[in-house]
């Protein structure tokens, strides 16, 4: 199930990545680290109807978890800008209930 993004990464992407666990109630997953711009290239987790359920993850952090989401579907949306890039991001798992 990871989800990376190797950097220096690409000037204005707007990538997405869906994530799945049938049967779930909820789900959480786990950054193993991300180094963004902090003010202009985030994580954004979004539902079924592109609905943010976090504010924008961005920075330079490791080791956390995102909070709990309702339901077996969710999708890790990333943006950047056109200007400065970081060494981008790994979600190395995750977690349903």
């Amino acid at each position: 199930m990871p989800i990376e993004l190797l950097g220096p990464y690409q000037p204005n992407l707007d990538l997405s990545w869906p994530v799945s666990a049938p049967g779930a109630s909820e789900m959480r997953l786990h950054f193993q680290s991300i180094d963004t711009e902090a003010c202009c290239d985030y994580v954004l987790i979004v539902d079924a109807n592109e609905q943010p359920l976090t504010d924008a993850i961005a920075g330079d952090r490791a080791d956390f978890w995102t909070p709990w989401f309702p339901g077996e579907e969710v999708t890790v949306r990333f943006f950047s800008d056109g200007s400065v890039s970081g060494d981008g991001f790994l979600i190395d798992y995750g977690e349903v209930r």
